[in-house]
């Protein structure tokens, strides 16, 4: 079955020193980072506590006061912050391109208090000036 040849040609073979690549034993990065059901509550506050100082919440001013809250918070930069919380279920929305009806009632009642304002100070003789202004869209007026 086995000639000599062949023998000593797995011999031969056997004998070669190969090049070997080295073998990852283990992962070299950092490790994943797990929050608990702790760390996600307090996202989740410190974000609704923005909203209710009225502040918009940026991912910079809520790690800013997650890292306040506690100094050993897991999370270290924004962008894995931001990845956490699109796993909580937060969505970034653009607001600033949403069409605001002006017949809406909000509109009118802040309409009605700029007016009202306006008037006190006319009767103050307060000096003002105009700093900015409110333009709409053509398609977002109320018809008549």
């Amino acid at each position: 079955m086995w000639s000599a040849s062949s023998i000593t040609t797995v011999t031969n073979i056997a004998c070669l020193p190969l090049s070997m690549t080295p073998q990852k034993t283990n992962n070299c990065g950092r490790k994943k980072i797990i929050l608990t059901e702790f760390e996600e509550d307090s996202i989740r506050y410190q974000f609704h506590l923005l909203l209710a100082s009225k502040q918009y919440p940026t991912t910079a001013k809520l790690l800013m006061c997650l890292l306040e809250e506690a100094p050993d918070f897991p999370i270290r930069s924004e962008r894995t912050l931001l990845r956490h919380m699109r796993r909580l279920g937060f969505k970034y929305a653009v607001t600033s391109k949403a069409p605001i009806r002006l017949d809406a009632t909000s509109f009118v009642a802040s309409r009605a208090k700029y007016f009202r304002s306006l008037t006190d100070l006319r009767n103050n003789d307060v000096i003002y000036y105009y700093h900015d202004e409110t333009w709409s869209n053509s398609g977002e007026e109320r018809r008549q």
